[in-house]
């Protein structure tokens, strides 16, 4: 016997298929359930019985020129992999997005891999944000953006993962910018810092950025950099993050560029050409 979408409460449901598509132990999903609570609705499909397939839906907010949408950022796609080819998760997704668009909620999801495009597109999400960059891929800043020489004229002062929610509740609302529900930021901060990354504001003359950040030997890591101010352009945000990487006396900077989003709307909904969806959960 077939099951339709069904949300699940009990994480013993939801653990084999969990584990078996993306590694996590049962205490890392756990961990992940208890900071977003009530937030996140987790569906499944079943087969005889059996939950076969997921998904995930922690809400989230898409802002467009004098236009707000609500969202929900499907997360955690996975099938057992003895049902995978059989349209199990096809089916799940295709009534969760129709479901979703009947709420006039925009459904969205960042591909874990390249490959898996074609098999979103078939299900009615189109392409938006930007070209090819997905989940995991920092890119390395120009060497001559990395000087230093800015002791004098610059500063990085840590923060709290609550003062970094407040500053992206502030600042990530201009047209194409993706947040997620704070109790998603949340948890994603957590991860960081477990990871031994830290949070901080980089000030520089009088541009200044949130930017979370690890540095290991002579080379900086940039998981994301969001300007308290206008949006800067990606030439900009480069020789900022150089002269963080100067600052610290880093050699070399790799900054994480925003994540591909793709987006299943109306032909008509004026969606901004690019989406910025920087904090994935990766």
């Amino acid at each position: 016997m077939c099951g339709d979408r069904e949300i699940v409460t009990n994480i013993r449901e939801i653990l084999p298929i969990w584990q078996a598509c993306f590694g996590d132990s049962e205490e890392e999903i756990r961990q992940f359930l208890k900071i977003l609570g009530e937030d996140v609705r987790t569906y499944v499909y079943r087969e005889q019985g059996t939950a076969v397939s997921m998904v995930t839906l922690i809400p989230a907010t898409l802002y467009g020129k004098g236009q707000v949408w609500k969202a929900a950022y499907l997360y955690a796609v996975g099938t057992l992999p003895a049902y995978r080819g059989k349209g199990y998760s096809s089916r799940l997704l295709g009534q969760i997005i129709r479901d979703l668009q009947a709420q006039e909620i925009l459904p969205f999801l960042v591909p874990s891999k390249k490959d898996l495009v074609p098999f979103y597109e078939r299900l009615g999400l189109s392409r938006r944000g930007t070209a090819y960059v997905f989940q995991g891929l920092a890119l390395p800043c120009e060497a001559s953006y990395i000087q230093g020489g800015y002791h004098d004229k610059a500063s990085l002062k840590e923060i709290s993962c609550e003062e970094y929610i407040g500053l992206r509740a502030k600042y990530v609302r201009q047209p194409g910018d993706c947040r997620l529900v704070d109790s998603g930021l949340r948890y994603a901060l957590l991860l960081w810092q477990q990871e031994g990354g830290k949070i901080g504001v980089f000030t520089r003359k009088d541009r200044q950025i949130g930017v979370l950040y690890k540095q290991v030997g002579q080379e900086l890591l940039l998981q994301e950099m969001i300007s308290l101010g206008e949006r800067m352009a990606v030439a900009s945000e480069e020789e900022l993050a150089g002269q963080m990487a100067g600052f610290l006396g880093a050699k070399k900077v790799q900054l994480h560029s925003c994540h591909l989003v793709m987006a299943a709307c109306e032909e008509t909904t004026d969606l901004p050409e690019k989406i910025f969806f920087r904090q994935a959960l990766d």
